[in-house]
């Protein structure tokens, strides 16, 4: 059964399991709030999805993208990676961590955002600890583990494996990807433990929800705490953008994630 819930608005997309979770924001903004399909630029599509009331307005660190494994941490000291901060000189509420496709913040208030037209975003989520990460999984990344190692950051900051939960959120499924046998057998070699048929369906097409579950799994993420959205970005163009349905016109989804409840919020500072 997917787990996934459109917001009364129409909006954003959510997962059902964790509207429970008063002190968690997140979602996946769909067309309607986001409806432009050539603006990729991550300051006006996030200040579009702000005054169309989407997204809220709260400190904001997103990720210069570039399909790759760099991991930025956003901490109650300040951030702490090798990547420095890009702040838009006329917005010192949003940032972006430059070559950087995953983040995990322990800052109460700060919103966490990336953004996908196709790749999957993964949402994951240590109530326990106060804790969420978010990553941009692509083939690039998810070839090099992403979802594994972001999630393996999180325990190593403190997460226990089974308190963590994650969410699948809406991407290209497999179905609708279809890839050339030599990025096939790319993924059947790195990826030899398992069968070819479930990582690449008939040798032809990428499964990127399957591997990050494996990936999350391999982590030690119990699998009845791994969500799945199982909405398909291709195949739904009235919800989503779609680089493959639309090429280089393609707008983009924004993911983001944050826990609010707690006191002594701050945004990190520039370096």
């Amino acid at each position: 059964m997917p787990d996934l819930e459109l917001a009364r608005d129409g909006l954003t997309a959510r997962c059902p399991m964790w509207l429970a979770v008063a002190a968690l924001i997140h979602g996946v903004t769909t067309r309607k709030a986001l409806p432009q399909a050539n603006s990729p630029d991550f300051r006006l599509a996030l200040g579009r999805a702000r005054v169309g009331g989407a997204i809220p307005v709260l400190p904001t660190l997103g990720a210069h993208q570039v399909h790759g494994t760099n991991i930025g941490v956003v901490t109650k000291s300040g951030h702490e990676s090798a990547i420095d901060i890009e702040f838009f000189p006329n917005d010192k509420q949003s940032g972006r961590f430059r070559e950087t496709d995953a983040l995990i913040c322990e800052v109460p208030g700060t919103l966490i955002v990336v953004q996908t037209a196709d790749c999957l975003p993964l949402f994951l989520l240590d109530e326990e600890n106060h804790r969420v990460g978010l990553a941009h999984c692509g083939w690039r990344g998810l070839r090099a583990n992403l979802a594994g190692l972001i999630a393996r950051r999180m325990i190593d900051r403190g997460s226990g494996a089974k308190a963590l939960q994650a969410w699948l959120g809406p991407c290209i499924r497999a179905d609708q990807y279809e890839v050339g046998p030599n990025l096939a057998a790319q993924f059947q070699s790195t990826f030899p433990n398992i069968p070819p048929d479930q990582l690449t369906p008939g040798g032809t097409h990428l499964d990127l929800a399957f591997l990050a579950r494996r990936q999350l799994e391999g982590a030690g993420l119990p699998p009845n705490r791994i969500f799945d959205s199982e909405s398909c970005t291709l195949s739904h163009p009235d919800l989503y953008h779609s680089y493959r349905g639309q090429g280089e016109r393609a707008g983009r989804m924004l993911s983001f994630m944050s826990l609010t409840d707690w006191r002594g919020s701050a945004m990190p500072q520039a370096p």
